[in-house]
């Protein structure tokens, strides 16, 4: 089957479930649709191909983003205030970082307030994402906006999503 066709019968389908559940389908979810009307077959190989195909769509726009919902990638806002007083250069933000890694218990002022700029920690390992959200929950009180756990590659959602929230920011 041609990718175009594929894309096509896959969006119809994810059209029709969020219609009928006012949710978006889960890219498993799809495949499995797909699989049970016998536009695929059941294996690894066609289900890695709807994810290269839709994938691609998405970030081409020819496959609406919020059609398809990732439940395999965890994120928390950590942020606790949302304003910063002026925008820091890059190395002025690593600096305060760095300082805040060295001694965060002798900030009293809110570097952060009004900053233009947010910090997002992308953690690519599983076994280290509870770890890290612990450390920065418990020593950052202010400063790092979310964090993301990829599994190890991207998620198209995640991208699409985070790309989104970004530009809002």
């Amino acid at each position: 089957m041609k990718s175009s066709s594929l894309i096509e019968i896959a969006m119809k389908e994810a059209e029709d479930y969020y219609a009928r559940n006012n949710i978006a389908v889960t890219l498993r979810g799809l495949f499995y649709i797909l699989v049970s009307k016998n536009v695929l077959p059941n294996t690894k190989s066609a289900y890695k191909r709807l994810s290269e195909i839709i994938a691609k769509a998405r970030y081409e726009k020819r496959f609406p983003a919020y059609l398809i919902r990732d439940v395999t990638r965890a994120s928390i806002h950590l942020e606790k205030l949302e304003h910063y007083p002026e925008e820091l250069s890059e190395e002025k933000l690593k600096e305060l970082v760095q300082s805040i890694l060295n001694n965060y218990a002798t900030y009293s002022m809110n570097p952060w307030k009004d900053q233009k700029k947010r910090v997002i920690i992308l953690v690519e390992k599983e076994a280290q994402y509870e770890l890290i959200k612990k450390i920065v929950w418990e020593n950052f009180e202010f400063g790092v906006y979310k964090i993301v756990f990829s599994r190890g590659y991207d998620s198209a959602t995640d991208m699409i999503n985070l790309a989104g929230e970004i530009k809002s920011l």
